[in-house]
């Protein structure tokens, strides 16, 4: 089904052709390949601009699903339906960088606008785009451990994802091929802790239906088998409640609560939500 950032431009386009007051270079299309241009038409200038930002963003989606498609189908591989969703979400971001109006005219009440982005600005931001992930991924110093943590492996799946993204979407909009070596190193080590980190749980003064809820939590988001590197979890329950304590293969605290005594009834589901609480943090 066509998009509506391109339906709503050429349903007015279609009503102005049949008032023969659409001027010609609004028709004639773009055969400068290094500018990604759109139109828009409305009956205010504003709209008008509004209606070619959304089809320039239309046009600037459809070249890349369109090429990245093909390199997918050349290596044999179905395109990520994410990154259909990814390509929208950083066009929305991308679509006013460095924009122009092209061409301008009013006809009968109508304003027509074509705006243009060069394709050079768009392969400079998502290099730069990259480059800021890259430099994330390394601070996130993988080599510590052999195990990640649980905050280290989220961080590093989302960046390694929304960097592939860039990349396939850098790809299309690039003549050459980018890669990445320090990229694949990332995923390496990703991949060896794949698909949740190893954690060896401890549970101190806590009755068996206690534990047991509460391994149901864990394993949501951890493995629960002891290496020499796991990550070491640690419930120990007091007067005042249940004390939760996460640490890395080198002894480091990297998460510390607890969940209060006349709360312990529902403790696990208390855990859960600090661990996500604790993920979600910036």
């Amino acid at each position: 089904m066509p998009s509506p950032n391109l339906i709503i431009p050429w349903l007015i386009l279609s009503i102005s052709l049949c008032l023969g007051a659409v001027p010609k270079w609004f028709i004639k299309p773009n055969d400068d390949h290094q500018i990604i241009t759109g139109i828009g038409s409305a009956k205010n200038p504003k709209d008008a601009k509004i209606n070619a930002l959304n089809d320039l963003a239309s046009s600037i989606s459809i070249m890349i699903q369109s090429q990245t498609s093909l390199r997918q189908e050349r290596d044999k591989n179905k395109l990520d339906s994410s990154l259909t969703q990814d390509i929208n979400l950083y066009i929305k971001d991308l679509h006013l960088l460095g924009v122009n109006t092209l061409q301008s005219e009013e006809h009968d009440g109508i304003f027509y606008i074509r705006l243009g982005v060069q394709k050079q600005n768009l392969i400079k931001e998502f290099l730069t785009q990259i480059e800021q992930n890259l430099n994330k991924i390394n601070a996130l110093n993988l080599k510590q451990c052999q195990a990640l943590d649980l905050f280290k492996f989220h961080t590093l799946d989302r960046l390694l994802k929304q960097t592939n993204s860039k990349i396939m979407i850098l790809n299309a909009l690039d003549d050459q091929t980018h890669s990445y070596l320090a990229l694949q190193k990332a995923y390496d080590i990703f991949y060896h802790n794949s698909p949740k980190p190893y954690a060896h749980a401890i549970f101190e003064e806590l009755d068996s239906a206690l534990i047991s809820s509460l391994q149901k939590e864990l394993t949501k988001f951890f493995k629960l088998k002891p290496t020499i590197s796991s990550n070491l979890i640690t419930f120990k329950l007091t007067k005042d409640g249940l004390n939760i304590t996460f640490k890395d293969c080198k002894g480091d605290i990297l998460f510390n609560d607890q969940i209060d005594s006349t709360l312990l009834p529902r403790a696990n589901f208390i855990f859960y939500k600090k661990v996500k609480a604790y993920l979600n943090r910036e």
